[in-house]
């Protein structure tokens, strides 16, 4: 269901963009939805992929740590806080 979220969010954010560019308060709605689209994306590896490739993160423990941070720290006032 995040994925969905996400994905119309940014969706939006392009409508938006496209069908007046010039204007200053347009182009901040468009950074607004995309930035908010982050996280929605940290919501997204938190519950969807994590989970999924469990399995492969024994692995390579490299890649878990990359998700992991961009998990908490690519939109920290999100929907999920790093810091609730």
């Amino acid at each position: 269901m995040m994925v969905f979220i996400l994905f119309t969010i940014w969706a939006l954010g392009l409508l938006v963009l496209f069908t007046d560019p010039k204007r200053t308060s347009i182009r901040w709605a468009c950074a607004t939805a995309f930035i908010g689209g982050g996280g929605f994306l940290s919501a997204v590896i938190d519950e969807t992929i994590m989970p999924l490739w469990a399995d492969a993160f024994t692995m390579n423990a490299g890649t878990e740590q990359t998700l992991l941070f961009l998990s908490r720290w690519y939109y920290p006032v999100s929907v999920k806080s790093p810091w609730v």
